[in-house]
């Protein structure tokens, strides 16, 4: 009759095994046993975009894990921001992906952010502990692609046409404007305007992101510049360089 007995040693590492023959046992026979502890399960959060370049107007959905408070919130920011809490464009609670205070813990789930209309360049998301300014991630950058407007000419004469070309519009109810130079930034004080969709005063036609509009020139001498406002609101996008009338 044979038989067989282990036993482990100091912390595990080794073992000592024993045959036993016709109920005599023999010799205690040892071995070690090296083995790694189990890795920890990852706790650090983490941020990740569903895109690398998006529009103005636009949305995209930013993706979380291992949030561990219901107050813990994203926010929007320039990747020339200093990390850190102060100028973000948007934030929200990834316990609701609203500013509400929630109560509830989504340790890994997704919210839908808008890019502001006068956003341009690279932004990211950074995320933050239990409704403080501790920051505990972010995400890779990703560009926004805001629009440009270009003169076809720097100098026309009094009532001459001249063509307006943009980029990058993301509605049809974009529209761009005629102005003096000296008219303060923003929609009011403008000579003539057309949306981008059809260059007219029409609403509604289909979105244009890159093409060309015409407009006449004032018949007074002096420096004018057009700008581009999002999406029927008045919210500027971008400007011209200057346009001279002499």
């Amino acid at each position: 009759v044979v038989d067989f007995r282990l036993s482990d040693g100091a912390g595990g590492k080794t073992v000592y095994g024993q045959f036993k023959v016709d109920g005599v046992w023999g010799p205690v026979l040892t071995t070690t046993v090296n083995y790694a502890p189990a890795s920890p399960v990852p706790t650090t959060p983490t941020l990740t975009t569903s895109t690398t370049s998006i529009g103005v107007g636009q949305s995209l959905s930013v993706s979380w894990t291992n949030s561990s408070a219901a107050l813990d919130w994203i926010g929007l920011y320039p990747t020339t921001l200093p990390q850190g809490a102060a100028g973000y464009l948007d934030w929200k609670h990834t316990g609701n992906c609203s500013r509400d205070k929630g109560t509830t813990v989504v340790a890994s789930d997704s919210c839908s952010f808008t890019i502001p209309a006068n956003a341009s360049g690279d932004y990211e998301f950074r995320m933050f502990k239990d409704n403080s300014n501790t920051q505990i991630a972010k995400s890779s950058s990703f560009k926004v692609n805001g629009p440009t407007l270009t003169p076809g000419a720097g100098s026309v004469s009094p009532g001459g046409t001249i063509v307006v070309t943009w980029a990058n519009s993301t509605s049809g109810n974009d529209w761009i404007a005629l102005y003096s130079s000296t008219t303060p930034q923003g929609a009011a004080g403008y000579l003539d305007w057309k949306y981008t969709g059809n260059c007219t005063r029409t609403k509604g036609a289909a979105t244009v992101a890159s093409g060309s509009c015409s407009f006449t020139m004032p018949t007074t001498a002096g420096s004018y510049e057009f700008r581009m406002f999002y999406n029927e609101s008045n919210n500027q996008i971008t400007k011209s360089s200057t346009v001279t009338s002499p």
